[in-house]
């Protein structure tokens, strides 16, 4: 596989941008939810951090999008072993707190 040149780099990350930012909303209360990283949570929240590490590449660098898909199933799984949905509502009550 050829490397992109900077022109086809450009047109990826526009082309990206213009996928996400329409579902995107930018709030600042989002980025003071931290949990304690000592806490369950942030222990969740360290392990969730790791997964991703593993599996983001592992989806990137799929063979085709079926396998990326099924890549990220596996992934939405074992985050949901390690406690994601705990970590989730810990950010809801949190996030709720600062609205």
């Amino acid at each position: 596989m050829a490397a992109l040149t900077d022109s086809e780099k450009s047109d990826y990350r526009k082309n990206l941008e213009g996928i996400v930012k329409p579902h995107k909303e930018a709030d600042i209360a989002l980025g003071l939810i931290h949990p304690l990283s000592t806490s369950a949570e942030g222990i969740i929240q360290l392990k969730l951090s790791e997964l991703s590490k593993t599996y983001y590449p592992k989806m990137v660098m799929a063979n085709n999008e079926a396998a990326a898909v099924a890549t990220y199933h596996e992934f939405l799984k074992k985050a949901e072993e390690i406690g994601l949905a705990q970590l989730e509502a810990a950010w809801t009550t949190k996030y709720a707190d600062f609205k």
